[in-house]
């Protein structure tokens, strides 16, 4: 069965997310496609009820939801705590754990040079 994963904003028809991470996933021959759905701002509730209607296996959160997703999730990691927001979302069951891989993109060209 296809799993199906997202990146959740609005604007997001500029995204090139989708077309990433769909090669990737025809690249290691998974069974997986990615989508852009827009949810605009005051509509996040309603499109998350959408999203695990679907049973959408994860989504990545950009702007305006990094901040208002947090209070969606059942669980979050320490570093959405720490930066106040979180941009990856994963759904096990109806069960959304989230996390925040900026941090990350942020640290690890500093923790290189240093």
């Amino acid at each position: 069965m296809t799993s199906t994963y997202a990146v959740i904003g609005d604007p997001i028809d500029h995204s090139l997310s989708p077309n990433i991470h769909n090669a990737a996933f025809r690249h290691l021959e998974l069974d997986h496609t990615y989508i852009a759905y827009k949810i605009p701002v005051g509509e996040l509730s309603a499109g998350i009820d959408a999203l695990k209607a679907i049973k959408i296996a994860g989504f990545n959160v950009t702007i305006p939801h990094k901040i208002e997703m947090m209070k969606f999730l059942d669980e979050m990691d320490t570093t959405c705590k720490v930066i106040g927001a979180v941009n990856t979302v994963s759904n096990d069951n109806g069960r959304l754990k989230g996390y925040n891989t900026d941090m990350i993109g942020f640290l690890d060209p500093i923790k290189k040079e240093i």
